[in-house]
C-alpha cells in the first residue's frame, strides 16, 4: 500500500514491537485497519500507532453503502429490460 516509503521508515523485517502489536489484532482488525488506512488519504507510511488506531476504530461508514442494489428503472414502456434481452439473445 505504501511501497518503498514503508521499508525505508521500518526497514524489511518487523521490529520485535510492530510484532507483538499486529499478534494482538484479530483478523477482522487487520482487514479493518487496511480499509481505514486507504480512506485515510495518508501520502506516508503509518507509524505503529497510527496502525493500530485505525485496525481498533470503526469502519467509516459509506453513505451509498445500505442504498438498494437495485436501480429503478424509468425507461419508456415498450423496451425490453436488459434481463429480458439477455434471455432472449442467450441462445
Amino acid at each position: 500500500m505504501f511501497g518503498n516509503g514503508f521499508l525505508r521508515e521500518n526497514g524489511d523485517e518487523p521490529s520485535r514491537l510492530w510484532v507483538h502489536a499486529v499478534a494482538r489484532l484479530t483478523d477482522e482488525q487487520l482487514a479493518n485497519g487496511l480499509a481505514n488506512l486507504g480512506n485515510d488519504g495518508l501520502t506516508f507510511p503509518p507509524n505503529l500507532s497510527q496502525f493500530v488506531f485505525a485496525c481498533k476504530r470503526e469502519k467509516e461508514q459509506r453513505p451509498w453503502a445500505n442504498q438498494p442494489k437495485q436501480i429503478e428503472d424509468h425507461r419508456p414502456r415498450g423496451r425490453m429490460s436488459r434481463k429480458e434481452w439477455t434471455e432472449k439473445n442467450a441462445q
